[in-house]
């Protein structure tokens, strides 16, 4: 049930009573005044004269003519007890009405009253107050023993099932409170555990024999950090075709960073949780696999330690071993290279405006007469296609590798950061300007794991005044007064 949209179940009860109140009322009104039949005597319709025992044919009393629609049987007398009564109801409802009317009892905070089953019935409905109220009565310990157990099961279905991240915030807040008070069992603890963090290993899928072999773990958070220590994650071993080949730097803990700022994004970075970052694990030379399909699994444990805890030193708490596999093609001939260029002179023109600079910081050390230049990189727009570049900048004739730079196809809006030094200054207040020249690199396309159809050209930018040690403020995107890139097409 969507609160946005739709009213708690509690105030449809309170309007489903004031219907029938209402109804309750003009029931007795009408009964009240209709009243009830006093005897059996023949009355006239017009002026109520009794007609019992008269022998002409129209009424005594106003002449009306006597027949069977003019004769009324019996007379009536209202009941003011049932009218008194209708009245009465009458007035609770308008006052009701006018209570809700002037919006007393929106604000009421109606789940503070409502059932836990009924709670959890909302909740379940995607009621984001439903589930609050339900994480308050858990923390402040007023439910009851099969309260908790009712509560615990259905988090940790929906928790299981959620199919937002959104939803799974939720619902993960529900079973780490009641983690918190001791209210899941070992069976729903252990099922609570290893949801908190899918695991997915992601490699290039075609390289040319040679290249680099890009391996990475992609790590989903679906929960928070667990209340009793650190979740932690390593990796065991690492298979190529079967055969075990782990490179000693794998077999460290790392933290697993669960559900925070960026939770719900579904990004990777290596044993980072969500964030995006196309930081590879492995970046090993593919020379010694032969042409062919080629099968990577790594075994890797998922852990639970006390804070602070030694893990090398430390039992954990709970811990699980997770398997995973994943499928590269090597292939020998570089007329079957899968990274395609395309030097498309309609892309050049719209990265005219797409890739900008979007600040440029010179901060100088003082104690080795160094200078550090960093360029923060932004695209304003979603790429067509990926952009994978190397960085270069010429300082007074002098050409500095800055690094490289790539999106993927669909990416924007994510600023990329370059720098590079500056040795032997000899006047830290001089001006300085450079051009910067991003060039496009099949080797760059190579070491990433998706990108297999990049741009091919040139931008440059310049020149560009670059202030010394310029405010940390991050300042206003610049304008056109730095430089427009231009476009070299091959």
């Amino acid at each position: 049930m969507n609160t946005a949209s739709l009213i708690p179940v509690a105030l449809l009860a309170i309007f489903a009573c004031a219907v029938l109140l209402l109804v309750a009322a003009i029931v007795l009104l009408v009964r009240g005044w209709r009243g009830r039949r006093v005897d059996d005597d023949p009355h006239c319709r017009k002026c109520g004269y009794n007609l019992r025992g008269i022998t002409s044919n129209s009424c005594p009393e106003c002449g009306l003519s006597v027949s069977v629609k003019t004769v009324v049987w019996g007379q009536r007398r209202r009941r003011y007890g049932e009218l008194a009564m209708g009245f009465m109801l009458l007035l609770v409802v308008g006052y009701g009405l006018g209570w809700f009317a002037t919006g007393r009892a929106v604000r009421i905070n109606w789940y503070l009253y409502s059932p836990t089953q009924w709670l959890i019935g909302m909740a379940s409905g995607d009621d984001a107050e439903a589930i609050k109220e339900l994480i308050r009565r858990t923390k402040a310990g007023v439910l009851t023993a099969t309260e908790h157990a009712l509560v615990a099961e259905a988090a940790l279905q929906e928790h299981g099932a959620a199919p937002t991240p959104a939803d799974l915030h939720k619902w993960a807040d529900v079973v780490t409170v009641l983690d918190i008070n001791n209210a899941l069992t070992v069976e729903q603890r252990d099922r609570f555990y290893r949801r908190l963090a899918g695991v997915e290993l992601i490699v290039r899928s075609t390289i040319v024999q040679g290249d680099s072999l890009v391996e990475m773990i992609r790590v989903r958070s679906y929960g928070r950090h667990t209340p009793y220590g650190r979740f932690k994650m390593r990796i065991e071993n690492r298979y190529i075709d079967g055969r075990i080949n782990t490179p000693n730097a794998l077999k460290e803990w790392h933290d697993v960073q669960l559900m925070g700022p960026g939770f719900g994004s579904g990004k990777s970075w290596p044993f980072m949780g969500l964030r995006e970052e196309r930081r590879p694990l492995l970046d090993t030379n593919s020379r010694d696999l032969r042409p062919g399909a080629h099968t990577l699994e790594y075994v890797l444990t998922q852990a639970v330690f006390p804070v602070g805890a030694d893990p090398e030193a430390t039992e954990p708490i709970w811990s699980q071993t997770i398997r995973t596999t994943a499928d590269v093609i090597v292939v020998d001939n570089a007329d079957l290279d899968p990274i395609t260029t395309i030097p498309d002179a309609q892309i050049g023109e719209w990265l005219h405006s797409a890739i900008r600079i979007w600040y440029v910081d010179r901060t100088l050390f003082k104690t080795d007469s160094r200078e550090r230049v960093t360029f923060n990189f932004v695209l304003d727009r979603a790429a067509p296609l990926c952009l994978c570049f190397d960085v270069e900048a010429t300082v007074d004739g002098q050409v500095h590798e800055l690094g490289t730079l790539t999106w993927s196809t669909g990416d924007w809006g994510r600023a990329d950061q370059v720098n590079f030094w500056l040795d032997d200054i000899d006047d830290p207040q001089a001006p300085l300007e450079l051009s910067v020249v991003l060039r496009s690199s099949r080797q760059v396309a190579s070491r990433t794991i998706d990108c297999f159809e990049i741009w091919d050209g040139e931008l440059r930018f310049g020149p560009i005044p670059v202030p010394v040690n310029p405010p940390r403020i991050r300042p206003s995107p610049p304008t056109g007064d730095q430089g427009e890139p231009t476009v070299d097409e091959p």
